[in-house]
């Protein structure tokens, strides 16, 4: 039992570490290449600088919390705070421009995209994402309530 609850600690930390990763990673290339267009082009060009430091910071802090020893649950809230707020703009930006589309017929597997044109499976991904930061918060507010988590673990 000991072995799965150490495999499962570091599975989860692994994905904690992708999280991070991620956030850092896309929330720079927001900001340097640009994020979503269907996003830009429905809220305005403000939305990359907000969406990238939400990424960056985000990221920042969650890797901040995992690193430190003890961990900094604090940190690790206040990353998976932000990445998540960061994913549910996204689900929402995305979900907003594909409605405004208004254009909701199939598109056939040898028919190329129109230009601009918002598609459904990115709202799924963020959506998804999302549910895993939602995930994640809970089960540190679960360890934290628990006692597993008290003042020797940071």
């Amino acid at each position: 039992m000991g072995n799965q609850v150490t495999y499962e600690q570091q599975n989860r930390r692994g994905l904690l570490w992708v999280h991070a990763c991620i956030g850092v990673i896309a929330g720079a290339q927001m900001l340097v290449y640009g994020s979503a267009t269907t996003i830009e082009a429905t809220l305005g060009i403000w939305s990359r600088g907000l969406m990238g430091a939400l990424g960056i910071v985000g990221g920042l802090f969650l890797a901040i919390g995992l690193s430190r020893r003890p961990r900094s649950i604090p940190f690790e809230v206040a990353g998976l705070v932000l990445v998540g707020v960061w994913d549910l703009l996204m689900t929402a930006g995305l979900a907003l421009a594909r409605w405004r589309q208004h254009d909701w017929r199939p598109i056939p597997l040898r028919e190329a995209l129109p230009q601009g044109y918002a598609s459904a499976y990115p709202v799924t991904v963020y959506a998804g994402l999302l549910a895993l930061i939602v995930i994640h918060l809970l089960t540190l507010r679960r360890l934290t309530r628990s006692g597993v988590w008290s003042s020797e673990h940071g």
